[in-house]
């Protein structure tokens, strides 16, 4: 009987929290370190570009000069929204994909798809993937409470070769943002 007892004593005093022999008195301190952190928003309001034979002609003409690249603008724009406590830069690259099995003449594919600022102004071609294009809006290090710029697109129509009828060409544009600290 006596070892059951000292059992339970033991027992009892191995299940008695820890925590209840901490002292509660005074005020706790504690600091949390943000150093690199980045949160993006990238909005899509782009608008499909649907083009017919007509419209090219319409634009060829309307153009008049041989040679002259012929554009076709997406409607809307797309916005980034950037907050960082980190040094970052901002890239911008595309893919494509073609219905059926068509591909874009390599020889243009980095002048197929033009950055547009807000006002429509032209900033620059954008490199096609692998390649990209560093946007420098941005200020590229802390910028609480955060900035947003808005973009447009157009294509390079004449950049895209021949195509056959009923073809879609989905252009895909990616925005990385890197923490350049690390």
């Amino acid at each position: 009987m006596k070892k059951l007892l000292l059992v339970l004593v033991l027992g009892g005093a191995l299940l008695f929290p820890i925590v209840g022999l901490a002292d509660t008195t005074g005020d706790a301190d504690a600091t949390l370190t943000l150093t690199a952190v980045i949160n993006v928003n990238v909005e899509d309001n782009l608008t499909d570009l649907t083009l017919t034979q007509p419209d090219l002609d319409a634009l060829a003409t309307y153009t008049g000069v041989p040679g002259t690249a012929i554009f076709g603008t997406f409607g809307g724009s797309f916005s980034i929204q950037l907050v960082a406590l980190t040094n970052f830069k901002v890239e911008i690259t595309w893919d494509y994909a073609i219905t059926g099995a068509g591909t874009l003449p390599v020889g243009t594919i980095d002048s197929v798809l033009y950055l547009l600022d807000d006002m429509g102004a032209e900033i620059a071609y954008i490199p096609y993937t692998p390649g990209v294009y560093e946007i420098t809006d941005f200020l590229g290090g802390n910028n609480t409470p955060g900035e947003e710029y808005e973009y447009g697109l157009k294509v390079n129509l004449d950049n895209l070769g021949d195509r056959k009828a009923g073809e879609v060409i989905t252009f895909t544009v990616s925005v990385t943002i890197t923490d350049t600290t690390v």
